[in-house]
């Protein structure tokens, strides 16, 4: 090395030190003037990741590594399952420097972000030779828009420490590919897995979005064999992480179905017209997207302008621009992982490679650099004024949380549809609070689906059923948002005549809230006996209109057995399946004889696989077309009318019935007579309902229609199951749990059910039987222990075996390739 080298190094590492310098001064006087404007968490998830961090720092101050288990939240949760644990680890880490306040660990967390998130942009300009450029970018790193919209408005906790990782992959893989070293992969590696335990979905698009750079980077001189290399290192990082990753993936949000996951990626789409249109951080939406005019700008100009090889993250920048608009959104549908594809989450990623190609434009001269900090830094100016994104906790969630905390025996219930925040998921649950039946982390609750149908009864006034499952989840409180009150014209007279005949009773009112309290034990579990059943795709929307049903756990009948059934009054076969028609019929058959009222929805009859009729019981469904509203109906020698189909589906394609001997139920349809309900020619107990019936009064309550539905079902809209309340006692502890059921009513069986009201948990083993029922835990008489077992243990240590394996086959072949160049 000659001295001209020699002090050019030294050079470069005086100003890589000033730049630490200024990014940790920069980082202290940011959290001081940050916890000066924000004076408190800020965003609209943040208190939902404020209660998690909490709960591990406590979880950790006991000893217990990787909590498996919260009782607090959703009747109970495996808290770090389905949400990545290291954010809430890191912030647990930054409690100990505050006496274990989370509060300031949050504004810590925000000087650990600009420090860190800024400090790969400046090794980058060490390395390239730039080190005041690279400093420039660093500090500008966590102003660019949507990495600060993402922190102070939007409060997700998991993205931001995503955001001050990802700087530090794209560092290690353009060192691998720009100068092969192999301990860059050391690197790819190691930060591949730190995101993975971070946000699962963002290393999937980071990945996505890591593919499309190399893709624009490839150059036919030099093959594909780095960029290779790259991508099947940060698969092995992915993979390594198995042992946690293969319990994430089973449930949770991976089990979203299709039509739900394409309503959340239209949600993360962006018009063109808002995504750059800088004045909307100044005069209009500050949590609107805002991708950013300025890195358009530059990246047209790196395209146009910059090096061939260079000019990879400037064409992914506006690519990914283009794949946040909507106008693409029926092509990223029908594209593979699609689940992932919530686009404008993609612009950290666009952001990352956008300012390495920045670094790595050499030709670019000393004047037009400080141009384009200026744009830069111009476009980044609403990001500076902290105050402006702020979105404090809502004071109406503030209340309500204390509220039920000093009212809540066992378990709270606040029905709001979350429009109160995330708050009330902190403020009632923290320090000794109590428990919760919400949260601010739904998909990857047991009682997911529960929780859901609370929600639509709220949004459909049908507070029979709303009351009575309040009881079936153990919530002796429960307060309703007032403003929700009257939106399908019930009062409050009718909500409080609801309550009390699920045993609440309104002890609290405000112009803001009502409060209900349930009269019974301090802690309880239930048992209950429902009228009937309902088996199939549609039994929610049954169960909705007569609580006094349950939804079956599988839409198979043969999923049951004859006897279970039996104890029922009625049976409701609506979108149910089969695996043999004869052994179905025979049931329903078996079940008619016994006296058993068994109804079938003959819209949703599975097709014969031969003929692709729909037909069951020598009885077919029939298509037929209406418009506006059904026709007069004739049934039991009346004449009944019914209101119009709802608005969105004023076109009715159903079918009505032929085939059956004993019709009960006509209608006029192009001159003629056609069957809408009948009843076996063998037995009165099966009856046969078509026109989707069922689910028009399901989703209209429409009086005519009940009058039908009612009498088929044999039971009353509002008719409620016969629940009785046990005391319990249950001692939970970081290994298990154990139950106690020992007061058991005299008319309680030994063999009774009991629903616990905590959420079943696949991670539950016992000794003694313990059952899941409408995702909840039941037990019997007695006492019942219950260990915590980690999920899917073995299945996870192989996938990460199989990323050991991979990764160590990688390195061989990267050291051979080495070997062979210098050779």
């Amino acid at each position: 090395m000659t001295e001209k080298d020699k002090l050019s190094r030294r050079k470069l590492n005086i100003y890589f030190a000033l730049g630490v310098v200024v990014l940790a001064a920069l980082a202290a006087v940011g959290v001081i003037h940050f916890k000066n404007v924000v004076t408190e968490p800020s965003g609209n998830d943040v208190w939902g990741h404020m209660y998690k961090s909490e709960y591990l720092y406590k979880a950790l101050k006991r000893g217990q590594i990787y909590p498996l288990y919260d009782e607090t939240w959703y009747n109970g949760i495996q808290l770090y399952r389905y949400w990545p644990p290291l954010s809430y680890y890191i912030t647990a880490l930054l409690m100990c420097f505050t006496g274990g306040n989370v509060i300031n660990a949050y504004y810590l967390l925000f000087g650990v972000y600009i420090f860190f998130g800024g400090l790969a942009f400046l090794l980058i300009g060490r390395r390239i030779g730039r080190p005041v450029f690279g400093t420039a970018l660093a500090v500008l790193w966590f102003f660019m828009p949507e990495n600060a919209r993402m922190y102070i408005d939007e409060g997700n906790m998991p993205r931001m420490v995503v955001s001050f990782l990802l700087p530090y992959l794209i560092y290690f893989i353009w060192v691998y590919l720009r100068e092969e070293k192999r301990w860059a992969l050391a690197g790819i590696l190691i930060f591949t897995m730190l995101i993975t335990v971070t946000h699962i979905m963002m290393i999937a698009m980071i990945g996505i979005g890591t593919f499309l750079f190399l893709l624009f980077d490839h150059h036919r001189k030099m093959g594909i064999r780095r960029q290779v290399i790259i991508l099947l290192t940060m698969i092995c990082g992915i993979l390594i992480m198995g042992v946690w990753l293969v319990p994430s993936l089973s449930g949770g949000i991976s089990s979203m179905d299709s039509e739900a996951a394409s309503d959340v990626m239209t949600m993360w789409m962006s018009d063109l017209s808002s995504s750059l249109n800088p004045l909307n951080r100044i005069n209009g939406d500050i949590g609107a997207f805002y991708f950013g005019i300025s890195v358009v700008l530059l990246s047209i100009a790196g395209i146009l302008l910059a090096d061939n090889k260079k000019k990879s993250g400037f064409i992914l920048a506006l690519v990914i621009l283009v794949l946040t608009t909507p106008d693409v959104l029926p092509i990223l549908r029908k594209m593979p992982m699609s689940q992932a594809l919530w686009m404008t989450r993609f612009t950290v990623i666009a952001y990352g490679f956008f300012f390495l190609s920045l670094i790595e434009w050499e030709r670019l001269r000393k004047p037009f650099v400080i141009a384009s900090v200026i744009i830069l830094v111009v476009d980044a100016i609403p990001s500076f004024t902290f105050e402006r994104y702020s979105v404090p906790a809502n004071d109406d969630g503030v209340a309500v949380a204390g509220l039920l905390r000093d009212n809540t025996s066992q378990r709270a219930s606040l029905m709001d549809l979350s429009s109160l925040g995330s708050y009330p998921s902190y403020g009632v649950c923290t320090d000794g609070g109590a428990s919760y039946t919400f949260g601010w982390a739904w998909q990857g609750a047991a009682t997911a689906d529960n929780i859901m149908l609370l929600n639509q009864a709220l949004e459909n006034e049908q507070y029979d059923y709303l009351f009575d499952r309040s009881v079936e989840l153990g919530d002796d409180t429960v307060a309703i948002d007032r403003k929700y009150i009257g939106a399908k014209g019930k009062t409050l007279d009718d909500v409080t005549a609801s309550a009390k005949k699920s045993g609440y009773t309104l002890t609290y009112e405000s112009d803001k809230v009502c409060l209900f309290k349930l009269d019974g034990p301090e802690e309880f579990g239930v048992v209950t006996q429902y009228d009937g059943i309902v088996i199939g795709d549609y039994a929610d929307g049954i169960t909705l209109a007569f609580p006094s049903f349950k939804a079956g756990m599988s839409s198979n009948i043969e999923d049951y057995s004859t006897d279970e059934l039996k104890s029922y009054h009625t049976v409701i076969l609506t979108g149910f399946s089969y695996d043999t028609r004869q052994k179905a019929e025979e049931m329903v058959r078996s079940l008619a004889d016994s006296g058993v009222n068994v109804v079938i929805d003959m819209t949703h009859v599975p097709a014969d696989s031969a003929t692709r009729q729909h037909v069951f019981l020598g009885v077919t469904d029939m298509s037929v077309s209406l418009k506006s509203s059904y026709p007069i109906f004739s049934y039991d020698g009346e004449q009944i009318s019914t209101t119009g189909f709802p608005d969105d589906m004023s076109e009715w394609n159903t079918g009505y019935i032929t085939g059956a001997m004993n019709v009960t139920g006509t209608f006029a349809y192009e001159m003629e007579q056609l069957a809408f309900a009948a009843t076996d020619e063998n037995s009165q107990n099966i009856k046969y309902v078509g026109l989707n019936l069922l689910y028009y009064y399901s989703v209209t309550g429409d009086s005519g229609a009940e009058k039908i539905v009612e009498d088929i079902l044999g039971v009353s809209p509002e008719d409620l199951p016969e629940r009785t309340l046990i005391p319990i006692s249950s001692e939970i502890t970081d290994g298990g749990m154990v139950i106690t059921v020992n007061d058991a009513p005299a008319d309680i069986a030994d063999g009774a059910v009991i629903n616990t009201t905590l959420a079943y948990q696949d991670i539950f083993v016992s000794d003694s039987e313990i059952m899941d029922e409408n995702n909840m835990l039941c037990v019997g008489t007695g006492v019942t222990n219950i260990k915590f077992k980690y999920p899917l243990f073995w299945p996870g240590v192989l996938v990460s075996i199989v990323g050991f394996c991979g990764m160590s086959a990688i390195w061989i072949l990267a050291c051979k390739d080495y070997g062979k160049k210098k050779d």
